[in-house]
Parts: C-alpha cells; structure tokens; sequence
C-alpha cells in the first residue's frame, strides 16, 4: 500500500469517530439493561433498554451515512 492510501484510509477512519463510539456504547447499554431488568424480574423497566438499543442503532447508522457522503465527497484518486 502506498502512503497516500495509508492516509487516506486514516482519515476517513476517523470521520463520524464518535458518534459511532457512542452508537455502539448505547447498543451495549441497551443490551446490559435487557439482561439485568430481565433477571431482577422488572419487566416494566424493559422499555428504556428497548430504546437506548434503538437510538444506538440510529446514531450509528447515521455515523455510517456520514462517513459514506465524506467517501463520495473525497474519493481517492492516488495511486494504488
């Protein structure tokens, strides 16, 4: 790989960093909250676990939606 292509690819790795970081930390604590309202037998407080897995979904969505506009904004066009 040349440097051009190494550069490149370190810079759209860190487009949309933390809203991806954060999407994926939502969808984990979503998940903790199913497992441990599951167990202490709280079924009602179910929902908030629900959502944080949905809002982390959509955020990292998103985070993906921007990071392909960043790839079709600035295509690479050096040598491979």
């Amino acid at each position: 790989m040349t440097p051009e292509l190494l550069a490149y690819r370190d810079q759209m790795r860190m487009v949309a960093w933390p809203l991806r970081l954060g999407g994926l930390i939502s969808i984990m604590a979503g998940c903790g909250f199913l497992i441990g309202f599951r167990y202490a037998l709280m079924q009602w407080l179910m929902i908030p676990g629900f959502v944080l897995i949905g809002v982390g979904w959509g955020v990292y969505g998103y985070a993906i939606w921007q990071r392909t506009q960043w790839a079709k904004a600035n295509p690479y066009t050096g040598p491979r």
